[in-house]
């Protein structure tokens, strides 16, 4: 159970009703996912792929990256899960890896762009409106194969870490919080790294590594020691070659697990994560495509549990998550040879997630599931949005009387935080700011319960709230929102203090 607490600007007043709502209608069957809709990237065919709200209006935009021709494509967002038409930058010869990260503490989003052919890389600061100013090159050890960006070093500022694409290696360079990095400090690994991500898997509150790669059969967590260092790497044997790795909670415990191709049966494994840096297979789909360059996860069924895109040859498949199981897949057509990156995102911010990919036809493809929206649900208002865009809020089923599995699901959140569920009305389509913070509140004070919440390593909450069975409560309307504390202070949220709010969803008591 979480704590409940006292929000320090308002009063708690219970109500005689605690629901909660997250994805959509549940149950086993896999969403009919419509055919993918294609956005011209304007050249750029996609080594990587990222999303972000570039241009701070709310919605996310889409980063592409393509090697051939040393640019990247941004495809701006409209909020409501479209994307305009690449406009094409000049960055580095070959980049083949991006990330995105606030790096300068301004509140906009920069870039940093790797080489895969040459051991450089560039910072391209942002510029606040969807643009990048002109590449500032440095250099790497070796030609990269992943970056990250994070706050390795526990100081508050945004880190570099960098996989080599030709040496057993990993390196960290410690940002400054002015747009560039110190000396790399180089790690050694046993292997080739094919796999780098990112997560607090010994639960210390510290970023921690994790990696795989060619020539062995394992994935090594390197625990933050703070200061950018390591301690010695918790080995675990998953008996494959993992060749790509991805994070989530995948049983909802608390605890980060991971997901992973092998490379050598082509499986998608599900390892789970013991908290304290340790990972045990637990179970593995067959993947009916070929070799896979990238995964990506999310809740793409509306079950409240998470799942996984994997993308490889000409098609990308989901499948779905449930707990410590996988329950079956859908293979998404559209016909284009997808190359090396899939992403997902609520890019519609309604709280529920979008398959993303790249494909060697130049443009990004959106899948996005055709599910009727539960009985009960609606969504207004449209918060202070963070890095991610438009903070969403939906439901994981109709709010009907005796539902004991209803939970309220937010996406788009900051990472691994803290903030608060408010429920209560009545409702402020519009939004105010009574507090003077710089974050707009979409349900009235004359009413409100909070309770303390917190986000996962994907920015994401699911918050039970069993609906009791008391007829009395049908019809009975509940407005609920959540703020959210950023973690890096250099945040995208408009308020100061590095607040944002999520939209409002309204939840309607059913028969």
């Amino acid at each position: 159970m979480t704590p409940r607490t006292t929000a320090c600007i308002l009063a708690i007043l219970l109500l005689p009703f605690a629901a909660a709502c997250s994805g959509s209608s549940g149950g086993s069957a896999a969403p009919n996912f419509g055919v993918p809709i294609g956005v011209p990237t304007n050249g750029a065919t996609a080594d990587s792929l990222v999303i972000a709200d570039l241009d701070r209006d709310g919605h996310p935009d889409v980063v592409v990256a393509d090697a051939a021709l040393g640019r990247i494509g941004v495809l701006r967002g409209d909020g409501a899960g479209s994307l305009a038409p690449g406009v094409a930058t000049a960055s580095i010869g070959g980049v083949a890896a991006i990330a995105i990260a606030d790096l300068d503490l301004d509140r906009k989003l920069d870039l940093v762009a790797a080489s895969g052919a040459g051991d450089d890389y560039a910072v391209m600061l942002g510029n606040g409106d969807g643009s990048f100013q002109p590449p500032v090159v440095a250099t790497l050890p070796w030609p990269a194969r992943k970056v990250l960006l994070a706050d390795v070093t526990g100081d508050g500022l945004v880190d570099l870490v960098a996989s080599s694409r030709s040496a057993a290696e990993f390196a960290v360079f410690a940002g400054n919080g002015a747009g560039s990095f110190a000396t790399p400090q180089v790690f050694a690994l046993g292997y080739l790294p094919a796999a780098l991500v990112c997560g607090d898997f010994d639960r210390d509150g510290r970023v921690d590594l994790a990696t795989a790669g060619v020539g062995g059969a394992r994935v090594d967590v390197w625990r933050s020691a703070g200061g950018g260092a390591f301690l010695p790497a918790v080995v675990s044997s998953i008996g494959n070659q993992a060749g790509v790795l991805a994070v989530g909670d995948f049983d909802d415990d608390g605890v980060l697990d991971l997901t992973a191709v092998s490379a050598t049966t082509g499986e998608l494994l599900l390892l789970h994560g013991d908290g304290h840096g340790s990972f045990a297979t637990i179970d593995a789909a067959a993947l009916s495509g070929g070799s896979v360059e990238s995964l990506a996860v999310g809740d793409f069924d509306g079950d409240g549990w998470l799942d996984v895109a994997a993308a490889g040859g000409a098609q990308i498949e989901v499948v779905f998550g449930q707990g410590v199981v996988w329950r079956g897949s859908e293979l998404l057509g559209g016909g284009a040879a997808v190359t090396r990156s899939v992403a997902a995102h609520d890019i519609g911010g309604d709280g529920r997630c979008e398959v993303l990919c790249a494909t060697g036809a130049a443009e990004v493809a959106v899948s996005s599931g055709r599910r009727a929206a539960p009985a009960g649900l609606s969504n207004y208002g449209v918060g202070t949005p963070d890095c991610a865009g438009r903070i969403g809020m939906w439901a994981n089923g109709s709010p009907r009387l005796g539902n004991l599995e209803f939970a309220y699901t937010v996406t788009n959140a900051p990472r691994s935080t803290f903030g608060f569920l408010l429920q209560g009305g009545p409702e402020d389509v519009a939004g105010s700011d009574p507090f003077g913070i710089g974050v707009l509140l979409h349900i009235g004070l004359g009413f409100v319960n909070t309770e303390l919440v917190f986000t996962d390593a994907l920015g994401r909450a699911v918050l039970p709230r069993p609906v009791p069975n008391d007829p009395g409560l049908v019809g009975l309307p509940v407005y609920v929102q959540t703020l959210w504390q950023g973690v890096v202070p250099g945040t995208c949220a408009s308020s100061s203090q590095g607040i944002s709010s999520s939209i409002g969803l309204i939840c309607t008591v059913q028969q």
